[in-house]
């Protein structure tokens, strides 16, 4: 069986390939590949941390305020919940 480097597109037996994260490379672009993942990783971190992090401390729970906290959020809250692109590609469902 064969499969292609995602960084030299260049097709090898399975046997003499590397994966990391989902990212398949030869042995002379494995560095390169690891490098672009754990960047990609890093930076869907960061989104997700940036559209949550206003929610730290809050109370959510069905509490009265918890309530008003979620009426107040609401088009936030929404936003948060939906994965992005990003996330969707590098998770492999695209």
């Amino acid at each position: 069986m064969k499969d292609t480097c995602n960084i030299c597109n260049e097709e090898f037996d399975l046997s003499k390939l590397y994966e990391y994260r989902g990212a398949i490379a030869c042995e002379k672009c494995f560095d390169i590949a690891k490098k672009q993942t754990d960047f990609e990783r890093q930076e869907i971190i960061e989104e997700s941390k940036h559209k949550t992090e206003r929610f730290r401390g809050l109370d959510l729970t069905n509490s009265k305020i918890g309530k008003a906290n979620r009426k107040i959020l609401k088009a936030d809250i929404e936003i948060a919940k939906k994965e992005s692109l990003r996330r969707k590609k590098y998770e492999g469902m695209i």
